[in-house]
């Protein structure tokens, strides 16, 4: 503890963000939403509404601007995009694709974006399928893969040499339901992270941390209900960070094999509800959503240094008339975060913001606050027994 103190004096006070930038919308469209940010901060993805009323994936970059993406042929004209690799070259995400005649191969499937070879769907032959997340070198794109409209599967789509992917089954937690979804890879795909149904969680789902197609549980934060899901990835595939649930309420967790899940507590007022969306490449920076007050919703950013921080307060977003809800996606250097809020005009739309790199001891002081504090709450529970 006295370790911790003395870094955290070492540090330097944080200083204000810049403007917040709004992304735009297609169109006409009067909604638009930020998913994920390239590692090097040069592209970010997510989805919009045009002018026809029609989602539709999109790619912002700062020099060319929103860009629609369009959609896969004969669905029903539907598309999101939700990972992007390190550089911005490949995104992924699902699109509305036609069915066959006389089949039910219609509904959502997961597509591979490029500028060469537009938007391609990975699999034809399951009846729904997504890419939610991409590792950084764009070979592999997890999600989940659909055999009926009740269940949904873990899986990876890696290359198989010859220019096309193969199908990584991941394997499922034991027990509990016939279900789950990867959410996020690390830089080389070889750890991919999300949830499943298991023993422990019952109807609910556990966290899980895949090394290669391998499972392992991550467990959940002590107290209320058994439910985690792991959301976010490190490039190094060693922190992992995401939501369970307290006696208090959901909150946000980051993981370490060092420190287990810990939780990030919550934004003050309110009830107890946060989770962690995203994470920097060295898992020192996390973004998601908190609940400073019943019923609102405020972007955070958390490091070791400063803990949990509005995002609202950091960039004095209400005298720029914004309102940050949902941090969703950040740098690799933890610098540059978007997500979705209420624009000047009151509908939603994608926003970007910088703000100043994490000081070099935050993810120092990462390692050193998990392990004090996975040694009081070990310290906790022996003192109740």
């Amino acid at each position: 503890m006295r370790v911790l103190l003395v870094l955290l004096l070492l540090a330097p006070a944080s200083v204000r963000a810049q403007e917040v930038i709004g992304l735009g919308r297609l169109g006409l469209g009067t909604y638009s939403s930020a998913t994920a940010i390239s590692a090097d901060g040069s592209t970010v993805v997510g989805y919009s509404e045009n002018s026809d009323a029609a989602r539709h994936a999109i790619r912002w970059t700062q020099a060319g601007g929103l860009e629609d993406l369009g959609d896969l042929p004969a669905g029903s004209d539907d598309s999101v995009a939700t990972g992007v690799s390190a550089d911005g070259s490949v995104i992924v995400g699902a699109g509305s694709a036609g069915s066959s005649p006389g089949s039910l191969d219609g509904g959502a499937k997961a597509f591979r974006w490029t500028a060469a070879a537009g938007m391609q769907q990975f699999v034809a032959s399951f009846l729904l399928s997504a890419a939610n997340g991409v590792s950084a070198d764009g070979t592999t794109a997890v999600g989940f893969r659909g055999t009926s409209l009740a269940v949904q599967l873990p899986t990876a789509w890696r290359p198989d040499g010859l220019g096309g992917f193969v199908i990584d089954e991941l394997e499922e937690l034991e027990g509990g339901l016939e279900e789950g979804v990867a959410l996020d890879a690390s830089s080389d795909g070889g750890v991919v992270v999300g949830y499943s149904s298991s023993t422990a969680s019952g109807s609910a789902f556990e966290a899980v941390r895949w090394n290669g197609s391998a499972a392992t549980p991550l467990g959940d934060l002590p107290g209320g209900a058994f439910a985690s899901e792991a959301r976010a990835v490190s490039a190094d595939g060693l922190v992992i960070v995401g939501s369970g649930f307290t006696a208090a309420g959901r909150e946000a967790f980051r993981w370490t094999e060092a420190t287990g899940l810990v939780s990030l507590g919550d934004l003050a007022g309110g009830g107890v509800d946060s989770v962690a969306l995203a994470t920097s490449a060295d898992g020192s920076v996390v973004v998601g959503f908190a609940t400073p007050d019943v019923g609102v919703r405020h972007a955070f950013v958390w490091d070791a240094v400063d803990g949990m921080r509005d995002l609202n307060e950091i960039a004095d977003a209400a005298a720029q008339d914004w309102l940050l809800e949902f941090a969703s996606g950040v740098s690799g250097n933890g610098s540059v975060i978007v997500g979705e809020g209420t624009a000047p005009d009151g509908n939603p739309e994608a926003w970007r913001l910088r703000v100043p790199e994490p000081h070099p001891l935050a993810a120092s002081l990462a390692g050193v606050a998990g392990l004090w504090t996975a040694r009081r709450t070990r310290a906790a529970r022996r003192t109740r027994r």
